[in-house]
């Protein structure tokens, strides 16, 4: 009986085209690098560099096509010696298959290095971003 049963389930699974599965998700992420946000928390421009005179810049990442449930999104600075310098990691909500995140770092002209920096973005461990930011050097 266990035989004929199996063998039936077999046949219907092949007959359907196999096990149901989920929508396939292809996550994408657009990093945007601004000196401030707006009321409604978006970026008030797009910058390539920046300059240690300030005392903020923001990582602002808009996520398309995320599979639901819970996810970690992690943003991590690296300075031109690729050294880890800055880090920002939370959550995302659960409901959304878009959603956006915002990573805010403080600069201190006297601690960083000016150069060309790296900005890599990542969901769930997975990289899916990596940017340059031009340091530039403080004036004052």
């Amino acid at each position: 009986m266990k035989k004929a049963l199996v063998a039936l389930t077999l046949a219907v699974l092949t007959a359907c085209g196999g096990p149901a599965t989920g929508p396939s998700f292809k996550t994408t992420a657009n990093t945007v690098f601004t000196t401030g946000l707006n009321e409604r928390g978006q970026p008030v421009n797009s910058v390539e560099a920046i300059s240690l005179d300030q005392d903020r810049f923001y990582v602002f990442t808009a996520w398309n096509q995320i599979a639901p449930g819970e996810h970690r999104y992690l943003t991590r600075v690296l300075d031109a010696d690729g050294q880890a310098v800055l880090s920002d990691s939370q959550k995302l909500p659960a409901n959304n298959v878009s959603a956006t995140s915002v990573s805010e770092f403080m600069l201190n002209k006297y601690l960083y290095k000016p150069g060309n920096w790296t900005i890599e973005v990542y969901l769930d461990n997975e990289r899916y971003g990596e940017r340059r930011l031009k340091v530039l050097p403080a004036t004052n």
